[in-house]
């Protein structure tokens, strides 16, 4: 997925049009439920597994992109 793709998605689970590709989901308010919802669907999209310490600890769409990128590479 592109950090363009997860700042979208982003901004529908927030239902906010703040979150750009570098911009922290946490502080552009994103709640904790919603970081679930993000990680579960990111999950389904990419085919790669996160947790929930993965979202929390990789905040903005950029950093997201590169963990999926690089998991998708590794778990092949």
């Amino acid at each position: 997925m592109t950090p363009s793709e997860i700042a979208a998605l982003m901004r529908e689970i927030t239902e906010t049009d703040e979150i750009g590709v570098d911009d922290d989901f946490f502080h552009a308010g994103g709640k904790s439920w919603e970081a679930l919802s993000l990680m579960v669907i990111l999950a389904e999209r990419s085919g790669v597994k996160l947790s929930l310490l993965d979202v929390f600890h990789t905040r903005t769409p950029s950093r997201l992109a590169d963990l999926i990128a690089h998991r998708s590479v590794t778990e092949r």
